[in-house]
Formats: structure tokens, sequence, C-alpha cells
């Protein structure tokens, strides 16, 4: 440490050991400026982020109602679709399963963004699907599959109108989580219905269509709170959004409608 001491210099003023006193004045001025100006840069810059963060946000707000917005119209696209087909359906008409078989083939055809579709009749029988075969089950053996608990088919029947499903995974025709779109149709037997299952995989097209910054996480939620989209492998579909990371983090919410995007705060 630099002694205080006093002595006389070499032209006869009050001195201090080592430093003039002066210098002392000014480093401790320094010091105490240094910190201020720390600590204001701080502040500043913990405002700087926090706006950050606001900004992006309402970026995934907007986002998020850009995305609901783009996704009921897709929705009702297929609802308009599967509406199509069933009028395709009663032109074609037929009695036969193998009948039945092939109006469907051809609706399929005319209608090629159903990842599947089938036709059941009133009890919930499966007449017949398309793709009538694939690697996974082999050629579909008609009424060996029915389909009476599923909503698609009960509330479709009850309402007597297109019915739009959550998300759920498949049976039968596969195990894939999709949702089903479906509408009455009349049979020789009674009303059945015609539906057509649609592949998530679309979801994130729109996603990363309508997503415009990098380095955040994404999640579209159902109604239910189950994840139904996740820009994240590590989450798995239908997972409850309460029990991932990005829940416990605290994601920024958007969207209105049947399905909300969640954005994940802590790595924006």
């Amino acid at each position: 440490m630099v002694s205080a001491e006093a002595y006389v210099g070499e032209r006869g003023g009050p001195r201090f050991r080592g430093l003039p006193l002066g210098v002392y004045f000014l480093t401790g001025f320094a010091i105490i400026g240094i910190g201020l100006f720390a600590g204001f840069e701080m502040t500043v810059g913990r405002r700087i982020e926090r706006r950050i963060v606001e900004a992006r946000v309402v970026q995934i707000r907007n986002i998020g109602n850009v995305t609901a917005h783009v996704i009921s119209q897709y929705l009702d696209e297929r609802r308009r679709s599967i509406e199509q087909a069933a009028r395709f359906f009663g032109l074609k008409g037929g009695t036969t399963d193998a009948e039945i078989a092939t109006a469907l083939a051809e609706a399929h055809r005319l209608h090629p963004h159903f990842l599947t579709m089938l036709v059941a009749g009133p009890g919930g029988d499966v007449l017949a699907v398309s793709p009538p075969s694939d690697a996974r089950r082999g050629t579909y053996v008609p009424r060996s599959h029915n389909v009476a608990d599923r909503d698609y088919f009960r509330v479709t029947l009850q309402q007597g109108s297109t019915f739009v499903s959550g998300v759920f995974r498949g049976r039968g025709l596969g195990t894939d989580p999709i949702i089903a779109v479906a509408t009455p149709i009349p049979l020789a037997d009674g009303t059945g219905i015609i539906e057509g299952s649609l592949d998530l995989d679309i979801l994130g097209e729109i996603i990363r269509a309508y997503r415009t910054f990098a380095g955040v996480q994404s999640m579209i939620v159902d109604p239910k709170g189950q994840v139904v989209y996740a820009s994240s492998r590590s989450v798995p579909i239908l997972t409850p959004i309460a029990s991932t990371d990005l829940a416990i983090a605290g994601g920024g919410v958007a969207g209105r409608g049947p399905l909300t995007l969640y954005g994940s705060r802590d790595i924006i």
C-alpha cells in the first residue's frame, strides 16, 4: 500500500510519498465513475433484454394468430373436401362391398390430401378403406373393423353434419396421430359416414412457413392441453404440455380457436 507520509519535494511543495495527492482524488473519482457506469450499463442491458423478450413474445402472438387463421382455413377446406367426396360417392352409389370400395377409391383420388379414407355403415362397421392395403396392415377385409366408439362416427351421425375431430391416435389403419374429418352419407341399409384422415405433418409445414425468427422452440396444443406439434423431436406428440420444459419455463401463448401456439421464452 502506498504511504501517505508527507515529504518535501524538489520544489518544496507538500506531497505524498509515491504519487501526488491529486492523482488519488482522480483515481477515486474514476473508480466511482466506473462503478456507476457499470451499474447503469447493467440496468440498461436488462431493460434491453427485457424489451427484446417482450418483442419476441408479441411476435409469437402475432405468428400464433396468423397460424391459427391458416390452420382454420386449411380445416375448412378439408371440410368442404369431405362433403364433395360424399356427393361424389352418392353419385357413384354402390350396394356391395366391392362397389363401395371402388367408389371410395375414386373419391380418394380426387382428394389425395387425405392420408386415408373410409366408409362406415350405420352400425360402425368399416365397409371400405382407401388405400385398401399397405405394408403395415396388409389388405383390409371389409367389416373387420368397427369405429362406432369414435367421435368422428358418433358425433357425425348425432349431428347429421360434417365433423372435424380433435387429434387422436389411429388404430386399425395405422397408429399415427391424426385429425378425422367425417360427414354422413346414405347407404342401402341406412346412414353411414365417409371419413378422411389428416396427417399432422401439415401443422409443421405451416409453422415453418410462418415462423419469422430462429432459435425459438414452438408447440401447437389442442383444447385438452395435448401437444399436437412440436419443433423439438424430444417432445412426443399427445404429451400434456404441463409436463414439458416449455410449460415450466413459461411460454408465450398465442392464437385463437381449437389450437394454440406456444413459444419458449427461455431461449429467445
